[in-house]
């Protein structure tokens, strides 16, 4: 929200390597869970994959998940996926 979406005026900069600091605590805990399975559930796709790809894809694209090794290969197998579309 403070790079891009809220008005420059209205922007709190100074969160962000805060926010980035949680994220990867809670993207740690993501990567370690895909380092013995391909999916979240039952190790099959379910709309748990989409909710949860659609918030790593945005993440990849902040760069924020380029050193998590497991979360990359998840996205990479969702990219991958017949029908999948990603956003520009």
């Amino acid at each position: 929200m403070n790079t891009f979406v809220l008005p420059e005026d209205e922007r709190i900069p100074n969160c962000i390597p805060q926010n980035a600091k949680k994220f990867n605590i809670r993207a740690s805990v993501l990567d370690q869970n895909l380092a013995n399975q391909d999916y979240f559930i039952e190790d099959r796709f379910t709309v748990t994959d989409i909710i949860i790809g659609y918030t790593l894809n945005w993440a990849r694209r902040r760069e924020l998940v380029k050193d998590f090794q497991y979360i990359n290969l998840y996205l990479e197998r969702l990219i991958s996926r017949e029908h999948c579309e990603l956003p520009e």
